[in-house]
């Protein structure tokens, strides 16, 4: 058979086909007098297997491991790899659905700070400041915006160990019920310095 008739029935592309004898994924067989590459039952089994492959998720460099006859690796040590990656990704997917789910909700109750989106820790903390603000006379002090985009900056940035550290000490900022409010009050007084002079 011909180079199209074996990608049709592998249900690829000639030039996938093409490709796969560039990189030695495929034996390219002898061109017969004619000029034209004759193809056996033998290469489409294996094209169709390399695609079987490929749609599992192996790359192209682990599908020629799982093809060689001294491959390093057997295709059963191939496919629990791809197995524990997939497995991986999915859990990967789920904590980063769950964590869109609470923003969502957060969202349509109001609740997300101009800053967001953060962690649930951090809005925590930003939900303490907001109640706090909220019980004081007049506009949030300036010094306490620029504490939260700081913070919201070092939630997304900080590293894991960092990141601890910060969210601990600002959890125990609002554990203590009048911590709080006095850090409104050293905001206030920050908004006051702001424009004085040096002296």
């Amino acid at each position: 058979m011909r180079i199209g008739e074996l990608a049709a029935i592998a249900g690829v592309t000639t030039r996938t086909v093409r490709h796969y004898h560039r990189i030695g994924l495929l034996p390219e067989p002898e061109r017969q007098p004619n000029g034209y590459r004759e193809y056996g039952l033998r290469d489409a089994v294996q094209l169709a297997r390399v695609r079987r492959l490929t749609e599992l998720g192996l790359s192209l460099e682990e599908v020629r491991d799982a093809l060689a006859d001294d491959a390093g690796k057997d295709l059963h040590e191939i496919l629990a790899e791809l197995d524990a990656d997939l497995a991986r990704q999915e859990e990967a997917i789920r904590q980063r659905r769950a964590r869109l789910a609470e923003l969502l909700r957060r969202a349509e109750a109001g609740g997300l700070p101009a800053e967001g989106p953060i962690s649930p820790e951090l809005a925590v903390i930003f939900d303490d400041m907001a109640r706090i603000c909220a019980t004081r006379p007049g506009p949030e002090p300036a010094m306490a915006a620029k504490e939260r985009e700081l913070l919201a900056l070092l939630d997304a940035t900080a590293g894991a160990g960092h990141r601890a550290w910060l969210l601990g000490m600002m959890r125990t900022l609002s554990t203590d019920e009048n911590a709080m409010a006095r850090a409104y009050e050293i905001y206030a007084r920050l908004d006051e310095l702001a424009d004085a002079a040096p002296d």
